[in-house]
């Protein structure tokens, strides 16, 4: 039977009481599903501009944890303003004639663990998710501690178990530095590979009573193995994390027909005013803010959505390639989405979901996901306005344009929810697919209305499609080499030039025609600041005639698309270093013992594309300028040239030793020599004093190409028609950093603590929860003991490390917070056979908790 668009849309109507009661009542319903019950263990992605919660049995942004199922994916990171509450993926298809369907919504079908050989489930309360993040060690960690994690070192700690833990031989992807096929963490980087942070973990469809809970399915024998992971690029990238779902079907049944949904509940700020849409083109379904205004964001409500990246893989033409488990598999495609099902609910009345529970709901999932309004086996009505029939892919018109089939032509505004479907195909036993796609927000900052919003988000869409191809080959960034900061009297040197392989790895960059062009140098206000916040200190460029880059930007005040300048280059040349001497949101010298943030990025252009550049993902790294160490004498300054011999050989050339780090010079002598390797001459460089090569197979530089940097020396090779000779050799010697006993002990005659008085904060602290104040001028070796005016003993700190610095976080032994007084601290430095007795006076700001 042929149903008209409109006698459709009145059928739907009609029916709504036979859903409602199937569901319990609408009202009930509704409570019923979007309240999530999840024991299991959890974690949260916090590395850019969102926060989000994933939990081990596939439940992702809702916060199980509150009787109401609170949204808990929040846009932007350090607000409370939320765009989603609840996702996962669910799957559906036939078992022995039987419709089946599972997965997980604000609740799931599975529970955490792999099917261990033998087909059994892993025990669920010792399966672990694990998660990493590149920078862990050295990172601010303040959003992970808002997120009630656990006191900074917990965290750290938990991070560093899980990196040296990561199951690497269940599925979880690293990154794999030395080639040989075994996950080692002291060399490799867990994670997906060049991403910066990463959680995974295994779940299973097994335990019957979960699994006929959820959609009324038996188990069938499927594990997923779930990897979510995100970027801290400062472009659109930071607005998204990707998430990768793996199933596995360790049973002996084919589920036959099998499709796969991306579903999501996209709840832009107050859930009871969004609209739904769609792009085919863009394998994207998306929430936006029906109008201009919403009770949570304001005037600037953003746009939440999935875009399809990779769909599962079926048989294709000769032609065509698939991407799976990381392999290209000739002869197959990957599906695009195939249909986009939508759930449309208002605070009195819902319609086209599938009820959750009972006998029915599996059957009803499964034709949810193949795109049918369940109840009447029919896709969505096209309204006769528009040429009626019926589409996979209602709402599918341009809101932004205000073209097209959108939503509110036929049902009012209200909460939407949002699936991506995809399939059918045959999944026998043995059998793995694969779903990768992106959760993207975007807008919901001043400039950009609700519609513009959408306009934002298609642009992030297409961008991340075109750097994800075919599904599978997510774009490398081009990183910066390793970065390291040394601190002097009012002074800081950065240096990003030590590392040879992470030189070579970022100049030779070149993906999808874009090639490494430069470097850019930043200052941050704060630890984990946008490269936005900061400003810029120096651009090294390519000297190659491409100096400012541009790209489009909107003007959301205009809808004008302008062409502005991206990136800044001068065809200065490469260079590897920078001495810093000025405060740039200041611009006062530097201040002795003050934290600061630097950053250095490297970008790629390809003048032709759209973008026509992309900047890497920012190196931050913290910095003290700070007087000379007690007793620490340095006996080279930053830029002083050694004196280099030129011991043998008669060429005209010459090399130039520049001192860059007083502090890392070592005192050894080096040599410059010389060989021909296929015509051309090649020179390296040798530590006499240990008998080693340090760098070796460098060929002719242009002046303009940037030297390498070694042991704090920059080292230049000059010959003006590069004529040396294998026979000429060059060597020179440093005088490393000595040390003097009696300036020493005078030296800690300095010995302070700041701020003092500290009162109820120290300027740089940035989270309630890391408070601290700091002694300096301290020795190597130093023992400190805290008192209060009763003589009780508060604390100790033991110093053994270089640097002259120690911090007090004003806890005691108890690691209970000090309480607000006046303290005596006793210093004791046995290799000096010093002492010190300073005074702190301590005001504790009133602790309101957060949560109750």
């Amino acid at each position: 039977m042929k149903f008209s668009p409109d006698k459709l849309s009145i059928i739907a109507l009609l029916l709504l009481s036979t859903a409602a009661y199937a569901e319990g009542g609408f009202k009930d319903g509704k409570n019923l599903n979007k309240t999530a019950s999840n024991p299991w263990p959890y974690t949260h992605m916090t590395i850019n501009n969102v926060t989000t919660i994933v939990y081990a049995n596939g439940v992702a942004d809702v916060d199980s944890n509150t009787s109401d199922g609170k949204a808990g994916f929040i846009y932007p990171k350090g607000t409370t303003k939320t765009v989603a509450n609840g996702s996962g993926l669910i799957w559906g298809g036939i078992v022995n004639e039987e419709k089946i369907a599972n997965g997980s919504k604000y609740n799931s079908g599975l529970r955490p663990g792999k099917i261990l050989p033998g087909g059994t489930p892993e025990d669920p309360a010792k399966a672990r998710i694990y998660r990493v993040r590149r920078d862990y060690k050295t990172a601010s960690l303040f959003t992970e501690i808002e997120c009630s994690e656990g006191t900074e070192s917990e965290v750290r700690n938990r991070y560093d178990k899980d990196w040296k833990e990561w199951p690497a031989s269940d599925g979880a992807p690293y990154e794999d530095v030395n080639h040989d096929g075994q996950y080692d963490p002291e060399i490799d980087i867990p994670g997906e590979p060049g991403a910066d942070q990463t959680v995974w973990f295994a779940a299973n469809d097994l335990d019957e009573k979960t699994s006929r809970a959820f959609f009324g399915s038996k188990p069938i024998g499927i594990e997923m193995q779930c990897t979510v992971f995100a970027y801290r690029n400062p472009g659109s990238l930071k607005n998204m994390i990707f998430k990768r779902y793996k199933l596995i079907n360790k049973s002996i049944d084919t589920v036959k027909n099998m499709y796969t949904m991306v579903w999501g509940d996209f709840d832009i700020g107050d859930k009871w005013d969004d609209f739904a849409g769609c792009d085919s083109l863009l394998n994207l379904g998306y929430c936006y803010n029906a109008q201009s205004s919403d009770n949570i964001y304001g005037n600037t409500p953003p746009a939440a959505g999935f875009v399809l990246l990779q769909g599962p893989a079926v048989e294709g033409s000769l032609s065509d390639t698939a991407y799976l488990n990381g392999r290209k598999i000739p002869g197959m495609k990957n599906l695009s989405t195939t249909s986009v099902s939508y759930l449309i609910m208002r605070d009195d009345w819902w319609q086209f979901e599938p009820p959750h529970t009972g006998d029915w709901a599996a059957r009803y999932h499964y034709l949810f996901m193949q795109g049918y309004m369940y109840w009447i086996l029919s896709y969505f009505p096209v309204p006769s306005a528009l040429g009626g029939g019926v589409t996979k892919f209602p709402y599918s018109g341009d809101p932004a344009k205000k073209t097209g089939y959108l939503d509110g032509i036929l049902y009012p505004r209200g909460d939407r929810c949002v699936g991506l479907n995809s399939g059918p195909f045959n999944f026998a036993p043995g059998d793995t697919q694969e779903v990768v796609f992106a959760e993207i927000a975007a807008g919901g900052t001043p400039g950009v209305d609700y519609l513009q919003a959408v306009t934002l988000l298609k642009d992030y869409a297409g961008f991340v499609k075109d750097l994800f191809r075919n599904g599978r080959e997510y774009m490398k960034l081009v990183d910066p080499p390793a970065l390291s900061a040394e601190g002097y009297d009012r002074q800081i040197v950065l240096n990003w030039g030590g590392d040879q392989a992470g030189i070579n790895k970022t100049e030779n960059y070149n993906f999808l025609s874009y090639k490494f062009e430069g470097y850019n140098v930043y200052q941050l206000p704060y630890p984990g600041a946008k490269i936005s916040d900061g400003k810029r200190l120096a651009v090294f460029d390519i000297d190659d005639s491409i100096k400012n880059v541009f790209g489009k930007v909107t003007d959301w005040d205009t809808g004008v698309e302008n062409i502005v300048p991206q990136q800044f280059g001068t065809d200065s040349g490469i260079q590897r270093y920078l001495k810093i001497t000025e405060d740039a949101f200041t611009n006062f010298p530097l201040v002795n013992g003050k934290k600061y943030y630097y950053a250095v990025t490297a970008y790629a252009v390809d003048p032709d594309k759209d973008p026509s550049n992309l900047e890497g993902i920012p190196v931050i790294i913290e910095a003290v300028p700070h007087t000379n160490d007690p007793g620490v004498v340095y006996n080279s300054s930053f830029g002083d040239t050694l004196q280099v011999s030129h011991t043998s050989g008669k060429s005209g050339g010459r090399v130039v030793a520049l001192v860059i780090e007083p502090g890392k010079l070592t005192g050894d002598e080096y040599s410059v020599e010389f060989d021909t390797l296929n015509g051309l001459t090649q020179w390296k460089v040798i530590d006499l004093t240990k008998n080693k090569t340090l760098l070796g197979s460098q060929t002719a530089h242009k002046e303009k190409d940037g030297y390498p940097i070694i042991d704090g020396i920059l080292i230049k090779v000059i010959s003006p028609s590069y004529d040396v000779k294998p026979d000429d050799k060059f060597t020179f010697k440093s005088t490393a950093p000595s040390f003097d006993g009696l300036s020493a002990k005078i030296d800690v005659d300095r010995i302070n603590v700041f701020p003092n008085p500290y009162y109820g904060g120290n300027s740089q602290e940035f989270s309630r929860y890391q408070k601290y104040v700091t002694f300096n001028h301290l020795p190597v070796k130093a023992t400190i003991r805290i008192f209060n005016l009763a003589g009780q003993l508060v604390r100790t700190i033991y110093k053994d490390t270089p640097g002259q610095f120690a911090t007090w976080d004003l806890l005691n032994e108890h690691n209970f917070q000090a309480a607000s007084g006046l303290y005596v601290v006793y210093i004791d430095m046995p290799d000096l056979g010093k002492t010190k007795i300073l005074k702190l006076a301590v005001i504790q700001e009133q602790i309101v908790p957060e949560r109750y």
